[in-house]
């Protein structure tokens, strides 16, 4: 589900206001909450994969989750380790 621009403006409004970095992807766990991916959190990944193209991967990742909405995770970051890891 990608994320509406008043979402994105309302997100960025607080990162600015509380100093915290701004998500550069969000996706919705099974239980209807948003997980955010900062810019240090891709980092940690294209590390931890040096072998992926890690924003390549984290957007098939999250079109399998669109297309499989039935199938949803809720733990994201398992999720995408596993997704990255080819498992």
């Amino acid at each position: 589900m990608a994320l509406d621009p008043a979402t994105v403006k309302s997100l960025k409004d607080a990162s600015e206001r509380y100093g915290e970095e701004f998500p550069v992807m969000a996706f919705l766990n099974k239980d209807g909450k948003w997980v955010l991916l900062h810019d240090s959190h891709i980092d940690e990944l294209e590390a931890a994969f040096p072998d992926a193209n890690v924003e390549r991967e984290l957007a098939k990742a999250y079109g399998w989750l669109e297309a499989n909405p039935d199938r949803g995770k809720r733990n994201i970051r398992r999720f995408i380790y596993n997704w990255l890891s080819g498992g």
